[in-house]
């Protein structure tokens, strides 16, 4: 796991989103279809892509709870949200990273 057990909540999160997302990222600016593959592949692995979702939400969950975060399911959901958005509204790698840099130290000072 990119967040191992023990880890504080930043940088683990921090970690933990970027594994998960920058390579889908850097998929999605790589290409003008990107978009349109990443939606294909959604529908046709939606269970598996949902199940997925929701394994990873729950890592989150449990490694904000055991860092102490309150609401640990709720904020976990949050970021998982915020985590696609960010995906989406930044034009370059640099600023996707930063902004997840903001989200994990935001929620580590919980």
């Amino acid at each position: 796991s990119a967040w191992p057990l023990g880890t504080p909540a930043h940088p683990g999160l921090h970690d933990a989103l970027l594994a998960k997302e920058l390579p889908i990222f850097r998929l999605l600016k790589s290409s003008p279809h990107a978009e349109e593959i990443l939606s294909a592949n959604s529908r046709l692995l939606g269970e598996l892509h949902t199940d997925h979702e929701a394994r990873f939400a729950a890592l989150l969950a449990e490694r904000l709870s055991a860092a102490g975060i309150p609401e640990a399911q709720a904020t976990a959901t949050l970021v998982t949200h915020a985590l696609h958005g960010l995906k989406t509204a930044n034009a370059t790698e640099d600023a996707f990273r930063a902004d997840v840099d903001r989200l994990s130290r935001l929620v580590a000072r919980t």
